[in-house]
């Protein structure tokens, strides 16, 4: 299975300056890499090749500029150019509808580490249709997971499905184990444990 994991605007993977998500993502991607055709995509750096294959993963990079806007239309050229059955997108909700657009077959993950779907943030019609149009939303914490489900379970027309909300384990021993398993369900796939919680019911 092809899957390309979307990092933000903000800094690079590896995490060369720092970063939270960026640190979250280098710490699954080999084990991910072993059992998935996977490619990062994040924003460039100066000491990092644009486009590089560190053992079983490729690390693709574009020019952002720290932008959301210019990063954004780099991500769509790329997803243009490689296709991929999951695209999984790290806290920009806003980038999934713009990815619907051009990858209208791909599975889309969105993984959510803060409070992105604040109204301050993203207009309340665009976080209807980022949620429309994902299979799995994950969150970081409970806390981030009900405040999205607060916001948004009641929701009709586009929101009128159910949010899966589940949340990631942090312990070090099996994280790696526990992480693939958990992406590997939000994929349809399947696996030898769960550990996922949902806040919203089918019947929602």
């Amino acid at each position: 299975m092809k899957v390309v994991m979307i990092c933000t605007e903000k800094l690079p993977v590896p995490p060369v300056r720092g970063g939270a998500i960026q640190t979250y993502i280098a710490g699954i991607a080999d084990t991910l890499g072993k059992h998935h055709d996977l490619t990062i995509l994040g924003t460039s750096d100066p000491t990092l090749a644009m486009d590089e294959r560190v053992r079983n993963v490729r690390y693709a990079r574009v020019n952002g500029h720290g932008v959301f806007e210019i990063y954004a239309q780099e991500v769509l050229a790329f997803l243009r150019a490689n296709a991929y059955d999951v695209i999984h997108v790290f806290n920009r909700p806003r980038l999934v509808p713009l990815i619907r657009e051009v990858c209208p077959n791909a599975r889309i993950v969105l993984s959510m580490h803060n409070d992105m779907f604040d109204a301050a943030k993203i207009p309340p019609a665009e976080a209807a249709s980022a949620i429309a149009n994902t299979s799995t939303i994950i969150t970081i914490s409970d806390y981030v997971g009900r405040v999205l489900a607060s916001l948004y379970r009641k929701r009709k027309g586009n929101c009128a499905r159910s949010i899966p909300v589940s949340i990631y384990r942090r312990s070090s021993r099996g994280r790696a184990r526990r992480l693939h398993e958990k992406f590997a369900r939000s994929c349809g796939l399947p696996t030898t444990s769960g550990t996922g919680r949902s806040f919203c019911s089918s019947a929602d």
